[in-house]
């Protein structure tokens, strides 16, 4: 889709060996449109920001403009550092199940470097400026992604261990743990 924040066409001027990776660099928008068939190729650029909502550029352009200019400004401040997209409830709803909506109708959900997911609270509206403060705690560490599910109370030292989500990643992952 058009917009003032990107060139309308884009030149080649490399080696042909570099073609492939300019048509797949410049084939997305600073802001693409997750939809079934294009979540992989969204999935592999990380940290990445993933908000849901009802896209409809036919009866609700007004509102689907609003929230894209918004995501098309944070694009362009922090373009290679983060990348954002927007999803249709329809196409994605794997990003934002039931639980995780509020009254906006907006759903932010961030995957980290390592791939682990993590849902803006409810009560945090969508806006410019609380998108780029989640932006901001992303790129500082601030917001770690972790498995979405429902957290149990940490087990007590037995020798059987059970793993949940906030010891995941020290009980799993750690490579000193399994040497």
């Amino acid at each position: 889709l058009r917009n003032k924040y990107e060139p309308y066409f884009k030149i080649f001027s490399g080696l042909p060996f570099n073609l492939y990776d300019f048509i797949q660099s410049a084939r997305r928008d600073l802001v693409g449109i997750v939809t079934r068939k294009t979540t992989s190729e969204f999935e592999i650029s990380r940290p990445l920001i993933v908000t849901t909502f009802e896209i409809d550029f036919n009866t609700n352009i007004k509102h689907t403009n609003y929230v894209r200019n918004r995501l098309l400004k944070l694009a362009v401040e922090y373009s290679p550092r983060v990348n954002l997209c927007m999803g249709n409830i329809n196409m994605t709803h794997h990003y934002a199940p039931d639980d995780r909506w509020n009254d906006t109708g907006i759903v932010i959900t961030v995957f980290d470097e390592d791939g682990w997911e993590y849902t803006v609270p409810k009560d945090v509206k969508f806006s410019y400026e609380s998108t780029k403060q989640v932006i901001e705690d992303v790129l500082s560490g601030k917001i770690k992604g972790k498995p979405y599910m429902s957290d149990d109370p940490l087990p007590q030292k037995k020798i059987v261990k059970k793993v949940v989500a906030n010891t995941f990643t020290e009980m799993v992952l750690d490579p000193t743990k399994h040497a």
